[in-house]
Formats: C-alpha cells, structure tokens, sequence
C-alpha cells in the first residue's frame, strides 16, 4: 500500500481502512498464538500498513 494511494481518498475511507486493518492484525495476533497462522512476518506489513494509513489521516484533518 503506497502512500501516494492513501492521499487521493477521503478521510472518512481512510477511518474504515484504519478499522479493517486494525481488525486484521486483531484476528492474526490471535490465529499466532493459536497456531493457525504460520505467516508471522504478515503481522508487521500490517502494523505498517496501519501507521501508513494513520499517518495520512492525521496529515489530511485540519489542525486546530
């Protein structure tokens, strides 16, 4: 996911983003300590998405 993608959507599609991307790190945080999920190095290109995704936000609402 590339940041330059990130800044041509709203706010509001940036937060539902945020919201999916947390949620999946959420459910691969608990299919690893089940051992259901192999792919550890998946949960860190997760978190990086996510800071993307935040960074973005935070760059596009207004200060006050």
């Amino acid at each position: 996911m590339l940041a330059k993608d990130l800044t041509q959507k709203s706010v509001e599609e940036l937060k539902t983003l945020a919201a999916e991307l947390s949620a999946q790190l959420r459910d691969a945080r608990f299919k690893i300590v089940t051992r259901q999920f192999t792919k550890v190095s998946g949960v860190k290109v997760l978190k990086l998405d996510l800071a993307r995704v935040k960074t973005v936000i935070r760059q596009l609402t207004p200060r006050v």
